[in-house]
Parts: C-alpha cells; structure tokens; sequence
C-alpha cells in the first residue's frame, strides 16, 4: 500500500490523505472524509477536486503504477506533493 498525507491551506486548513492498494484500488480523503474512491488496475488515474470555503483550492490527485505506485497531489497547478 502507497500512501500520501498533505497539509494544504494558510488560513483554512485541510489534511488531503490519498492511499492506493496493490490490488489496484485508490481512495481520496480530505478531513477524513471520503471523496473519491477507484479502481485503476494497471492504468493511471486522475481526479480534480476543489477544497475550501473561503481559502478554495483545485486538487489533482494522480496515481499511476502497477505493483507500485506513484502518488502525485498538485494544488493550484502546482505539485505539492509526491510519494
């Protein structure tokens, strides 16, 4: 199991927790709450979402890799995160 914990936000805070399977499933969480969840055996995935009330970000979340996987969170465009 691959996993990505990311703090995001100055003054809104938000923890964004991405984890993916070796069985090829992934799920996406932000506050603990679940946002999305997957299936992408052998094959990248993305998903855009957007976070905040007043601080408002745009996530993309990308998992790719087979066995292993990549975990890539980018906020407002930019990568913020990678594991």
């Amino acid at each position: 199991m691959t996993k990505l914990t990311l703090p995001i936000g100055k003054d809104e805070q938000h923890n964004v927790d991405v984890t993916a399977s070796v069985f090829g499933g992934a799920r996406v969480r932000v506050d603990g709450k679940p946002v999305s969840t997957f299936n992408m055996p052998g094959r990248s995935k993305m998903v855009k979402l957007h976070v905040g009330e007043k601080e408002r970000h745009e996530l993309e979340v990308r998992v790719r890799g087979l066995l292993f996987h990549k975990i890539e969170i980018l906020v407002d465009g930019k990568t913020s995160g990678q594991g």
